[in-house]
Order: C-alpha cells, then sequence, then structure tokens
C-alpha cells in the first residue's frame, strides 16, 4: 500500500499493483472459506464491491470525490438498503467470475432508486458513473438496457441557497425554496468533501433548529429538494455551509436579596428571594466572612438545605443566580450561623457488678446520663433482666440531670449466681433510646 490512511484503503490506486479488484484477482487468490458471494470469508470479498462505490463517488461521478458526489453515493447506498440481498453474483470454478444481473445485487437495487422515471431501459441520473464504478470491478450487468446511459427523466427542482447561524449548543438553518419540493438536510463533523448524515428526511419546511449539537464543534450542513415521493429526482445539494455553535455573552439576572441561615442538627437551612430570570441558584459557602467562598450545591427554587457540615463550625454563605452553569449574578449578601450537634445520649453504669450475701440486701448503682448535640430531655429508666426475687427503683425517675440511684433490692429466697442485667433510657424531643449493663451476684 503505497499511500493507506487506514486499517484497509479500498482505493486501488493506493496499492502497489494499482488494480481494480475483482473476484478473479483478488478474492479468488487471496480469501479465505468463508460465507461470501463466492464461498471465502465475508469481509475479504468485501473489498471488490468496496473499491466499486469508492470508485463511483472518487473517480466517476461528477465533481469526484466533492461533497455532492458523497451525497449522491449516500443517497442511493441507504435507499437500497431494504432491497439489497447480495453486493454481486459469483460463479466459481477454475477462474472466479462475477456480475451484477442477480436480484438483490447492488448494482440493481442501486440503479433502481437511482431511477427517476420508472423506465431503467432509458437510463438513469447517475447511470453512466455506476456502470464505469462497477464494471471496472466485474459487478455490473452489461446486459441491462440502458446500463451505461445517463438520463434525467424528471425536471430537479432548484438547489436550494442555504445559510447557518451558529447559536448556544445550536445552528439555526434556512434555506430558500424550490416550489412545491420537499427536503432533506444533511450534516457531518468531517468537511464538505465527506460523506453527511441525514438529519431531515423529505421534509416540507424552509427551516430547522438543529440542537443536537455542541459548543466548540464545526458541523458541515447541505441541504437537497425533490419533488414529494421521487428522491431519485433531487437536486443537486446545496452548497456546502460550515458552522462552529458557541455560547453568546453572558447577561445574567440580579443577584439575590434576602439571604438567610437556619441552623440545625449537622444542617443549615438557606433561603432567599426569587430572582426574575433566573434559571438556577448557586449556593457558595466559606468558614470567614467575605470568604473565600466554594460552591456547595446548585438549586432550583429559593431553598436550600446544607447537610456536609461540622457541628460547631461557623459557616459563611452567599448565593448567586445564574442563568446557566457559567453566566451568574455576583454575590447576595452574606448570611452565617453556627450549625448544632444531633441529640443525643449515652448511659453508663457503676460500679459495674455489686455483690450481695446470701442473706440478700440492696445494691446500689450510679446511672450515669451524657448528653450531647444540644439534647436536653428527660430520660425515663428502666430495669430488666434481674433474678426472680430481686426489685429496681430509680432516684429520680425521670432523670433531667447528668445521674440517677438504681436501688436493687434482693430478697433471702433470690437463688445464687451472677445475673446481668440492663437498664434502659427513653429520652423524649427527640425519642432517643439508649441502655447500659452491669452485674448483680448473689454470693452462695
Amino acid at each position: 500500500c503505497t499511500g493507506c490512511t487506514g486499517v484497509r484503503d479500498v482505493d486501488f490506486a493506493k496499492h502497489a499493483a494499482n488494480t481494480p479488484a475483482t473476484v478473479a484477482n483478488f478474492t479468488q487468490v487471496r480469501c479465505g472459506a468463508g460465507s461470501g458471494p463466492c464461498g471465502k470469508e465475508v469481509h475479504c470479498e468485501s473489498y471488490v464491491p468496496s473499491e466499486a462505490i469508492w470508485d463511483f463517488a472518487n473517480r466517476d461521478l461528477p465533481g469526484a470525490g466533492t461533497g455532492p458526489a458523497w451525497t449522491t453515493l449516500d443517497r442511493l447506498w441507504y435507499l437500497s438498503r431494504n432491497t439489497a440481498t447480495s453486493a454481486f453474483t459469483c460463479t466459481t470454478g477454475t477462474t472466479f467470475a462475477s456480475n451484477g444481473c442477480g436480484t438483490g445485487n447492488w448494482w440493481k437495487t442501486m440503479r433502481a432508486v437511482d431511477d427517476d422515471d420508472g423506465n431503467l431501459a432509458n437510463g438513469t441520473p447517475h447511470s453512466a458513473a455506476l456502470f464505469a464504478a462497477f464494471n471496472r470491478h466485474g459487478i455490473a450487468c452489461t446486459t441491462d438496457a440502458g446500463a451505461s446511459t445517463s438520463f434525467n427523466g424528471c425536471t430537479q427542482p432548484a438547489t436550494p441557497a442555504l445559510t447557518v447561524t451558529g447559536g448556544d449548543n445550536s445552528a439555526a438553518l434556512s434555506w430558500t425554496a424550490s416550489g412545491t419540493a420537499t427536503y432533506d438536510v444533511f450534516r457531518n463533523e468531517t468537511g464538505c468533501n465527506a460523506g453527511f448524515t441525514k438529519i431531515v428526511s423529505g421534509g416540507t419546511a424552509t427551516s430547522l433548529a438543529d440542537t443536537a449539537v455542541a459548543n466548540g464543534i464545526t458541523y458541515f450542513y447541505q441541504v437537497t429538494a425533490f419533488p414529494a415521493g421521487n428522491e431519485a429526482c433531487a437536486s443537486a445539494p446545496s452548497a456546502c455551509v460550515a458552522v462552529t455553535p458557541a455560547a453568546g455573552p453572558c447577561t445574567p439576572p440580579a443577584a439575590p436579596t434576602a439571604l438567610t441561615a437556619t441552623p440545625g442538627a449537622g444542617s443549615v437551612a438557606l433561603s432567599w428571594a426569587a430572582v426574575t430570570g433566573a434559571a438556577e441558584y448557586h449556593v457558595l459557602r466559606g468558614t470567614a466572612t467575605g470568604g473565600p467562598y466554594a460552591q456547595v450545591g446548585t438549586a432550583a427554587g429559593t431553598t436550600f438545605t446544607d447537610t456536609s457540615v461540622t457541628s460547631g463550625t461557623t459557616y459563611f454563605y452567599v448565593v448567586r443566580a445564574a442563568n446557566s452553569a457559567t453566566c451568574e449574578s455576583g454575590n447576595s449578601p452574606e448570611a452565617s450561623t453556627t450549625p448544632t450537634g444531633t441529640p443525643n445520649f449515652t448511659l453508663a453504669i457503676s460500679p459495674s457488678s455489686v455483690t450481695l450475701p446470701r442473706a440478700g440486701g440492696t445494691a446500689t448503682y450510679t446511672v450515669t446520663i451524657t448528653r450531647s448535640g444540644g439534647f436536653t430531655g428527660p430520660v425515663t429508666l428502666a430495669v430488666a433482666g434481674l433474678p426472680s426475687g430481686a426489685t429496681g427503683s430509680f432516684s429520680p425517675n425521670p432523670a433531667t440531670g447528668s445521674t440517677s440511684t438504681l436501688t436493687l433490692t434482693v430478697t433471702r429466697n433470690t437463688a445464687r449466681g451472677t445475673y446481668t442485667f440492663t437498664v434502659t433510657g427513653t429520652g423524649s424531643t427527640p425519642t432517643l433510646t439508649r441502655t447500659a449493663t452491669a452485674t448483680l451476684v448473689k454470693s452462695k
């Protein structure tokens, strides 16, 4: 290969042999067994028809290698996909031979969709170029009437004049009307002399707002006109127009006002006044008045709850109104607050164990209540797991301070042994339940 630009190159002139591939000089001698038309490996066999359609667009059509030539190939290719069944017909033997005369062969199906007047015998608009390309590789049908004759059987509409204006992630297209024609719109990201993707098929409008594009990328457009239902009678493509969408100048909304910050347990609730024209609001936070601030969230409305805070730390907030991710107002007035901790308490019992004599008696424990996170509510205490014949009482109960005394009364009838009991404390506002355990021993 003298100038290949990819894994495969279907321009035969860029190969050292400079010879069009056929089933005799390529498929028969180079391809292994498979399920292609000649019984060879399909990817290898595809070289022959691939070179043929490359030639059609790049050697044989008027304006070979240009965008209009590629548009013609693209149209014939895609319109023939529903009826094409095999690229060509192959006859194997001492020397392989091929033609395009079989029903469903590419020659037959592409020529059929190129016909614009229902009479293949008088030729089609691009039949001469199609025949030259396919016959060069031995896959045309030379016995077809009008095979090598180019003939336009209809009057093609006038070529549209296209204008394209780039916007923010958008492109606005408009073109001149071609009588009562319908229109195909094509786009690519490669260039005017490359294949296009059809993005509108048979539309009646003479404008299009294309939003399937991104800022900073150049897109190439062209439009064809054709009588409704007869795409083979399409006009020449419009001049190819390139556009690069970009964001317009930023006109931000006004800055929000009336920002308030309300502390909570492990959170801060923010609210502010709505701003006309704002699509979203950016919430920023710092740990010193005046900043620096870092964005901690985006809100669609006028409230936001910041849960990524540490209790006891003072935070300073500002909010910006925005109409995009990058077009935002200046800062609102600053608001600050210090979130509280999550209300909580723990229980502890001391001593961890008391031993009573066989005759019984009373065992005294101190239950310590450690409060945190702003929890100040009363704690109601209960004891469970005592042996038969033992009772317990707390003083005070509920406990509003940090301690309560637990007294266990044990009778002589209580069986001797070691007993683990559980003290449960239930707090209110909010409702919390915590437990602690200790041991009572009745000696032998």
